[in-house]
């Protein structure tokens, strides 16, 4: 496999230069095309993870969410992603499927991959298990549309409660009154179930 320095050494320059110009830098535009050509013949290819661990950032954060078949989850990580690529990062992601195990795992392995931050919709995890998780990796943590009680990162959230007041709000004013709703999982902050065909004035 070859390396930076047989890059420098085919294109005749120096390896700060071929690094310069791999990361983003201004290189002569003779040098830029040895390099390209030297790139090109040995196939070279930049280990990112070498990188990361000289930069100390690895370009890439973790988006670790239930699910992905949910159109509310397909358009939140289409929409992050493009703002992440617009910002020089890459995405990472996870779905753990509901499922408690697959919650603790996925994060554990997001967070060893070395990612910059994270994304994260939270469903069943304790504070105890989420600080236990993060604590050893002091990386910036995002949760979105659900937050874990008790753990303090930044949150992005709806108000649930005042969209369903208006949503129940908007049916009662149409003359509708056997008014049902489904809700997410409790662990995850959800709003208490009502029973199907209940009353609730307004």
């Amino acid at each position: 496999m070859a390396t930076i320095k047989d890059v420098a050494k085919m294109a005749g320059v120096s390896i700060s230069t071929v690094s310069k110009y791999l990361n983003g830098g201004n290189v002569r535009t003779e040098n830029v095309e040895a390099i390209r050509k030297a790139v090109s013949a040995l196939d070279y290819r930049a280990n990112p993870y070498a990188r990361g661990l000289k930069a100390q950032r690895s370009g890439s954060i973790g988006i670790l969410l239930p699910t992905m078949a949910a159109p509310f989850f397909g358009t939140l990580v289409m929409s992050l992603d493009k703002v992440l690529r617009n910002n020089g990062y890459h995405s990472v992601i996870s779905c753990y499927g509901a499922n408690h195990g697959l919650e603790r795992d996925y994060m554990n392995f997001l967070l060893g991959t070395g990612i910059d931050g994270l994304v994260y919709v939270p469903e069943d995890l304790s504070p105890d298990e989420f600080y236990e998780l993060t604590g050893r990796r002091p990386i910036p943590v995002v949760q979105v549309d659900r937050a874990i009680q008790g753990v303090q990162t930044d949150t992005v959230l709806t108000d649930n409660t005042e969209t369903v007041y208006n949503g129940v709000s908007y049916l009662i004013r149409g003359g509708h009154r056997r008014i049902a709703i489904i809700t997410g999982p409790k662990a995850a902050g959800g709003i208490p179930a009502c029973p199907v065909g209940s009353r609730h004035s307004l």
